[in-house]
């Protein structure tokens, strides 16, 4: 797959022919929250490394052979068995394409193992890291509750059946204030199914073993490398999804191989502005495609939000969009990722910024939902406005120097309009630390991003420059773009202030990988944000000190 950098990413998201504009890149929800397979993989075997003891570690299966007539004796009654032993490493997901609900498979290397017949005096070792088991098409489920009841319930062994990858999760505690401690917590988990025939269990060889001329040299070192495939396979069939599958069970678990989790703890709002970041239900959907990145996603809807996001068919309308724009939600150079619909950023820090005693005379309204409007602001100044004097001058092909002076005058603009866009070339500064997130703009800046519609303007004026220049051989194109540049100019001290303040992003608490500890999203604040239509904000997830509880089990 080729490189994505964020530039490429942006472009993508521009030039896409879908989304739909009032959807967004978050198909209505609120945030969405994206983390690549890579970090997750990576999470998982620090996981293991920490806790391999309560994962899936060694496998020992005895099987019965049947007998052939040439290899025993008429009257040997013993059964034969075979007894295979498999080590593993650290577990590995992979994203599954092309299904309607969430779907993964869990790759399980075999480190070493051996195969022995009861009738055999010595074992045949497995040769090391060359075979694989691959446990196809899990289903991702949600396990939610009371933090510590889930604790208590994964020690037991007694959790409750998780929720379909394909449903939504809400949270069904009492809006949290801060002072409350008994916040639910929602683990993204593999929901297996254990009746043979609904797993998918098979063998493989390891990445970098395949079979050649180099590890198979004849037909005999073929034939021996196959035989421990398929030894190695019969054993997982039985161990996985066979009569044994409570082994399994009682061995694997799921909150130890969890992918993410997900709080609707409130955090300490800080900043004039502070909207309710806290989440009140989400779902989740998995990204996989020979052009885009390998992701898991999460799409939380929030108090203060707007709670339209798309429920039907989200699986396959979110692998959708982002294949017809053949990027990903997380460049190449990252491996998190946070979209944020614009919906929200003007609901809860434009409106209240713009409509105040200092910007009296202006009306506002916003193009979110609008092709091309993204996070946009149209106004109108409603009130006349004065202008002084100016002093213009020509510079004829003659060589000749003429000025003209230009009275000064009055405009009615209730009709002209000038548009704020925060785009992807307008850079925000961001303060961050591992606990949140604050963005903060440039207001000289945000000042100086106010477009104006020059047509408008030029035709209202072009006729009233004639009655205003007082000193002139006539009342040319110069002229005119004189008076339109002067009465911009004063327009603009007039422009409405815009102050972005500062947003507390809770939900970088909220959301976290969960093995092994509070693992949360540090936004690249080179970067910034940009603005393709969504907010989008980049980074890389590390270790975080979630001291309200990271999640540890």
């Amino acid at each position: 797959m080729a490189k994505t950098p964020l530039g490429k990413v942006v472009e993508g998201m521009i030039n896409a022919p879908s989304p739909k504009p009032e959807e967004g890149w978050t198909l209505g929800w609120d945030v969405v929250v994206s983390y690549s397979e890579e970090e997750i993989n990576q999470n998982l075997a620090r996981s293991w490394e920490k806790h391999r003891n309560e994962m899936v570690e060694e496998i020992k299966v005895s099987t019965t052979v049947e007998k052939q007539y040439d290899d025993f004796d008429d009257d040997d009654s013993d059964p034969v068995t075979r007894d295979i032993v498999m080590k593993f490493g650290a577990p590995k997901i992979q994203f599954a394409s092309g299904t309607a609900s969430p779907t993964v498979n869990l790759i399980l290397p075999v480190r070493q193992g051996s195969s022995k017949l009861s009738t055999k005096p010595s074992a045949f070792e497995f040769p090391e890291d060359t075979y694989q088991i691959s446990l196809k098409n899990i289903p991702l489920g949600m396990v939610k509750g009371d933090y510590y009841e889930i604790q208590a319930n994964n020690r037991s062994g007694s959790l409750p059946p998780p929720i379909e990858g394909d449903k939504e999760c809400r949270f069904e505690s009492k809006l949290p204030d801060n002072a409350r401690d008994d916040f639910e917590v929602s683990w993204v988990v593999l929901a297996f199914s254990l009746k043979e025939g609904d797993l998918q269990v098979a063998a493989e060889m390891a990445p970098g073993h395949e079979l050649d001329s180099t590890r198979a040299p004849n037909e005999k070192a073929k034939r021996r490398i196959n035989a421990g495939r398929e030894g190695v396979e019969t054993a997982a069939k039985v161990f996985f999804v066979g009569t044994r599958a409570t082994d399994f069970q009682s061995t694997f678990n799921v909150l130890r191989h969890a992918l993410a989790t997900i709080k609707d703890k409130q955090h300490s709002q800080q900043g004039p502005v502070h909207p309710n970041l806290t989440p009140r239900k989400f779902r989740m959907a998995v990204l996989q495609g020979s052009t885009v990145k390998p992701i898991l996603s999460l799409f939380i809807h929030v108090v203060d939000g707007v709670d339209e996001g798309e429920i039907n068919d989200l699986q396959m309308r979110w692998a959708g969009i982002w294949l017809n724009a053949k990027v990903a939600p997380i460049p190449s150079t990252h491996t998190a990722s946070i979209l944020i619909h614009p919906q929200l950023i003007y609901k809860n820090l434009l409106s209240n910024s713009l409509v105040q005693e200092a910007n009296k005379g202006w009306v506002f309204e916003p193009l979110i939902g609008k092709k091309g409007g993204g996070i946009a602001v149209e106004a109108k100044f409603t009130e006349t406005l004065s202008v002084p004097q100016i002093f213009v001058e020509r510079f004829p092909s003659k060589g000749e120097i003429t000025s003209s002076t230009v009275d000064p005058w009055s405009e009615d603009l209730k009709n002209w309009k000038t548009t704020l866009k925060l785009d992807h070339d307008i850079p925000l500064r961001i303060n961050s630390t591992d606990y949140d997130i604050t963005l903060e703009a440039d207001t000289e800046q945000l000042a100086q991003s106010w477009q104006f519609s020059e047509e408008e303007l030029s035709v209202d004026f072009a006729d009233k420059v004639h009655n205003l220049a007082t000193k002139s051989f006539f009342a040319d194109e110069d002229m005119t773009r004189a008076v339109v540049a002067q009465t911009k100019e004063e327009l603009r001290k007039n422009i409405p202030t815009l102050t972005f303040g500062e947003m507390g992003l809770g939900f970088f608490l909220t959301t976290n990988l969960l093995n092994p500890g509070a693992k949360v999203i540090r936004i690249d604040e080179k970067v910034g944000f940009r603005v393709p239509g969504n907010l989008l904000l980049v980074g890389h997830v590390v270790q975080g000190q979630d001291n309200i509880k990271s999640g540890k089990i």
